[in-house]
């Protein structure tokens, strides 16, 4: 409980609620010396509860605390003076007291740690010198204590659980009602749940086995999930998935939420306790594809949504997954792939490849999910071989970023850089330029005479003309200034 100024012991307007509560604590015990303590030191500190206090300023909230029944008798002279004179007076809430009491069960593990001690212990010799605060942990101690050969055998009342979710096979979700259910699963799980102070004001579930045995738990604050947390504060194992997944679902938890709270992984429908699972699902829906060898260079929303998933847990992942990953993600030959431009054939001889690269290693290289060495000897093979084609075939223009969307020119920059091809690419592209580009001048020319054909048809004479009217010129422009073209 927590102390505050001890003004508001000298200004209450009702210390007879105050003493009826405290007496009826006490009266739970036989012995002098512990009825005494109740009535003394216990009432003391519900007086010294910023919680149970609520502060009075106007005389009318007053009068009607008073019509409402909440005070028993009408208020003394000397607390309409006060408010007259501008200071405020404090009213103790029984009810709030009673409910704030018996939600958490404090009081009643003390009182059994009470009844535990002898009459010549030194705790009890001391009584009269005993805070509250210093009682409740000593009972928190003793309660532990009591449960330290087999911790299963903690002392438990009915009334310190409350039932919430039961399962077919004896598995069962409760409500920690009392302080001593609390005590109790801190000590399975291995947690901070024995500090009841800060669950206060928070409804805490644990998932239970048919022994009583607790495997996590679970916190709600205002109706919000805030944390499902296993033993020792860990991710709850698998195979306690489905209860704690079921639980959630009945109270509207949207199922993003389950699956960040329970770590779990999203992939294609389904979730997964860890990426090497996730990982195998991936690999048997590869499996499952008409062209499996194509996946490197294959546009597919679920290879996208996959690439994502391994980015951001890959490195997580056991040497044996990662492997297996990376011989599914690497391309079979050279390395690349040639693919037509976006825009088809154009009219003559010379014409633009699109080499695609395997953009997936890159990506995950990028996120430190692949082996950086690894993906970069790739894409050197690649490269190489993509320049090699160039500085043989005069009638054909590779364009390098057309197919490759997650190439920007600082990237490029880096990957030549990576690859040591930085140099060797720059000599191929000073050889594109001068080269292709009188390649590019021939075939306009050749155009041109074709243009003056008679017998060429209106579709094809527009095509020509729009090719060497508006193609060739920015092809010319692209290979003096433009990196990605050879």
């Amino acid at each position: 409980m927590e102390t505050v100024r001890t003004k508001f012991v000298s200004n209450l307007i009702n210390p007879e609620d105050v003493r009826r509560v405290a007496d009826s604590y006490g009266a739970r015990t036989r012995a002098p010396d512990l009825k005494k303590w109740w009535r003394r030191n216990f009432r003391r500190s519900l007086t010294q509860d910023e919680s149970l206090l609520t502060e009075i300023d106007n005389a009318g909230t007053l009068t009607d605390l008073y019509r409402q029944g909440r005070l028993c008798v009408k208020p003394e002279a000397w607390v309409y003076r006060d408010l007259r004179r501008g200071r405020p007076v404090h009213y103790f809430d029984p009810v709030r007291a009673e409910r704030q009491l018996q939600r958490l069960g404090q009081t009643a593990l003390i009182l059994e740690w009470m009844r535990a001690l002898g009459p010549n212990h030194r705790h009890r010799r001391r009584l009269e010198r005993i805070s509250v605060a210093e009682a409740w942990h000593l009972a928190r101690e003793w309660q532990m204590r009591a449960g330290r050969a087999s911790p299963l055998k903690l002392p438990e009342s009915p009334d310190d659980v409350e039932p919430a979710y039961l399962f077919d096979d004896q598995f069962r979700i409760v409500r920690l009602r009392r302080a001593a259910a609390f005590v109790r699963e801190a000590k399975l799980l291995k947690n901070c749940l024995h500090d009841v102070d800060r669950f206060a004001a928070a409804d805490v579930y644990t998932l239970r086995d048919g022994a009583s045995k607790p495997h996590a738990a679970i916190e709600f604050v205002d109706g919000l999930l805030m944390r499902i947390k296993g033993s020792a504060n860990s991710v709850p194992r698998p195979k306690y998935h489905p209860y704690l997944t079921a639980f959630l679902q009945s109270r509207g938890v949207p199922r993003s939420e389950i699956i960040a709270r329970m770590h779990l992984i999203d992939f294609n429908g389904g979730t997964y306790p860890d990426i090497d699972r996730c990982c195998d699902a991936f690999l048997s829906w590869a499996d499952s594809l008409p062209s499996p060898r194509e996946i490197p260079f294959m546009r597919h929303p679920t290879i996208r949504e996959f690439l994502n998933v391994f980015a951001k847990h890959g490195r997580n992942a056991e040497d044996g997954t990662r492997a297996a990953i990376l011989g599914r993600f690497r391309p079979r030959g050279t390395g690349w792939r040639l693919r037509a431009a976006p825009d088809g054939l154009l009219p003559g001889a010379l014409q633009i490849h699109c080499p695609q690269f395997p953009a997936a290693l890159l990506h995950l290289a990028r996120y430190d999910a692949l082996p950086r060495k690894t993906v970069v000897r790739i894409y050197r093979d690649a490269i190489s071989g993509i320049l090699e084609q160039a500085g043989r075939r005069r009638d054909r223009l590779f364009d390098l970023q057309a197919r490759n969307g997650i190439l920007t020119p600082e990237t490029f920059a880096d990957l030549l850089a990576a690859t040591g091809l930085g140099e060797a690419y720059e000599k191929a592209r000073r050889h594109a330029k001068a080269w292709k580009i009188d390649a590019l001048g021939a075939e306009h020319a050749r155009l041109s005479r074709k243009l003056q054909r008679q017998d060429l048809g209106g579709a094809e004479r527009l095509r020509i003309r729009h090719t060497i009217e508006t193609v060739y010129p920015a092809l010319v422009e692209r290979l003096r200034d433009d990196i990605f073209i050879l």
